[in-house]
């Protein structure tokens, strides 16, 4: 059923017809965030950690449902399905996975499967959101089940994703001891910087201190079309630097004929990750629909996937 348009003006003016990105509230509140009124910004910014915080903890309790959909997550191997198709990209079905035996580590990527050639160690993730509570999650099963878990670096722009996945740790380890709360205080690297200026940090710090900048297994680029051009072309550029021989470069973004004025289209996206080194003979593209049809918010979608 199509959303009905709010009758009183004001609310249309403020937050659109029928997607509040119409109106003017997310354009001011972006505006305050990055404005140069200093003791505005430390009230906004209060606000979004007290929010962000409230939210983690009713997560986890229960008394707020989050959207359980991933469109990244680690995979064991071994786990068993259908037949045998392409070894490296294997397709993944609603409920389980159809084609091919998954016997090493794996990435689930957009109802596809890649497969690697060993456990990760580091994930960097440009924009995590809420979805990165699934790392946290996997990180958890891991630690219980007597397995080292990834490192998770979440590298996003102002402080609501990093509070929020702090807090949801918080709130995951309850009274966990001490010293588990020790280890995962390494395992968990947030920012707040954005991502040109983190991944320029990791890149620089690394490289001074062992040779090498490289460090990661996978990267994600997801979600993140808004960050703005320079932004992006500096992270994926990074990410190429940072990423270990055969790691694993991740890409999603809406098309150039979805993408707002203020986005960046995945088109574009893709010509950053080739002139930053990633081989288009080495990758893997799949067109994916988003948004909801009976909204009638379909949005092509493009994923990617580079091996460095």
């Amino acid at each position: 059923m199509p959303i009905r348009p709010p009758d009183d003006p004001v609310v249309r003016e403020h937050f659109g017809e029928t997607d509040y990105k119409q109106g003017t509230f997310g354009r001011r509140l972006r505006e305050l965030i990055e404005g140069h009124d200093v003791p505005l910004q430390h009230q906004v910014d209060g606000l979004i950690r007290f929010s962000a915080n409230i939210l983690a903890h009713h997560a986890v309790s229960g008394t707020v449902t989050l959207p359980s959909h991933r469109n990244v997550e680690i995979l064991h191997p071994l786990v068993k399905s259908e037949g045998v198709n392409n070894p490296d990209i294997l397709l993944v079905g609603a409920a389980a996975m159809r084609l091919g035996d998954i016997t090493k580590p794996a990435i689930g990527f957009d109802h596809h499967t890649v497969n690697l050639d060993a456990e990760p160690s580091v994930v960097m993730d440009y924009g995590p959101g809420l979805q990165g509570r699934h790392h946290i999650d996997r990180q958890l099963e891991d630690l219980r089940s007597g397995q080292r878990p990834y490192a998770y670096f979440a590298i996003g722009k102002g402080p609501f994703a990093n509070e929020f996945l702090q807090q949801y740790w918080s709130a995951r380890l309850g009274d966990n001891p001490a010293h588990l709360r020790r280890i995962i205080g390494s395992l968990y690297i947030g920012r707040e910087d954005g991502i040109a200026a983190a991944t320029t940090e990791f890149s620089e710090v690394q490289k001074q201190h062992t040779g090498s900048s490289e460090i990661a297994d996978i990267v994600v680029v997801s979600a993140v079309q808004t960050a703005g051009h320079d932004e992006l072309d500096t992270g994926i550029a990074n990410a190429h630097k940072l990423l270990k021989p055969g790691g694993i470069l991740l890409m999603r973004a809406p098309k150039a004929v979805n993408s707002r004025p203020d986005s960046v289209p995945a088109e574009s996206m893709v010509e950053m990750a080739l002139q930053a080194g990633f081989d288009r003979n080495q990758a893997q593209f799949f067109d994916v629909v988003t948004g909801s049809q009976a909204e009638r918010q379909e949005v092509q979608t493009l994923s990617a996937v580079f091996r460095k």
